[in-house]
Order: structure tokens, then C-alpha cells, then sequence
């Protein structure tokens, strides 16, 4: 029976680039120093992520969303 859809022995996944692997986590390390910073207080996780990424993001020169 021939299918029209190739079937693969091995899954595949998405390369991801050394970069975003690094840009990963540059933003773990500011999260977790905002965390710090902030007297570890629980349940700012998500405002310190997305502080984390404005930040590096207006470095020049970044990558990031790009």
C-alpha cells in the first residue's frame, strides 16, 4: 500500500541554535538574580522572566525575538 505521507524510523526534532541555547540561559541567570534582588519573595516568577527578557533584549547587538 503506498501512503502519501513519508514515515520516518527516527523522530525528528527542531535544531535549536547554540545562540538561543544561550540566551536561555543568560535569562535563567537575570531571573534568578531579579529573584534575589527581590528578597527570593515567591510568586514574581513570571514578572522577573519577562523583566528578564526587556532587559536583554534592549542590549545591542541581541537576538532575541529575532
Amino acid at each position: 500500500m503506498n501512503s502519501p505521507y513519508k514515515v520516518t524510523a527516527k523522530s525528528e526534532a527542531p535544531k535549536r541554535s547554540r545562540s538561543t541555547s544561550e540566551q536561555g540561559q543568560e535569562i535563567k541567570r537575570r531571573v534568578y538574580e531579579l529573584f534575589e534582588e527581590c528578597g527570593k519573595e515567591c510568586g514574581q516568577s513570571l514578572d522577573n522572566w519577562f523583566q528578564a527578557e526587556l532587559e536583554l533584549s534592549a542590549r545591542p547587538g541581541n537576538t532575541l525575538g529575532a
